[in-house]
């Protein structure tokens, strides 16, 4: 079997410009989108999930805080549910995102799944 000979620095070089120098709009835009993506998750991690709203809803700083008259800074899971949902979801300024996030219940909830996830790594070493 022969050994395939490398590509020279000049070639690679032009490899490179004709890459970017071609349009990839048409093949980009015909890509599946959404679910009928082959990477869809049912059950995403909520940073994708955030990323979802945004790319759908638009980003949160385009809107006001719905609990004062500030600027929203993130989409603030209201339900506990993290769904894709966007009635799930308000856009709030920071301030009060991080009151929402204090309430006795759901502090009570956080606390409760962090000291599961400390117990299951304890165990693990």
């Amino acid at each position: 079997m022969q050994k395939r000979q490398k590509h020279s620095k000049k070639t690679k070089q032009k490899m490179r410009r004709l890459a970017l120098e071609r349009d990839n709009t048409k093949r980009i835009a015909s890509l599946p989108k959404g679910k009928k993506h082959w990477r869809w998750e049912k059950k995403p991690n909520k940073l994708t999930l955030h990323k979802r709203l945004s790319r759908k809803h638009g980003k949160a700083k385009d809107r006001k805080c719905a609990k004062c008259p500030n600027q929203a800074n993130d989409w603030a899971n209201v339900t506990g549910n993290y769904t894709d949902d966007i009635r799930d979801y308000l856009p709030l300024c920071r301030s009060c995102h991080v009151k929402l996030d204090y309430t006795e219940k759901r502090r009570k909830q956080t606390s409760k799944i962090s000291k599961e996830m400390w117990e299951k790594r304890r165990k693990n070493k």
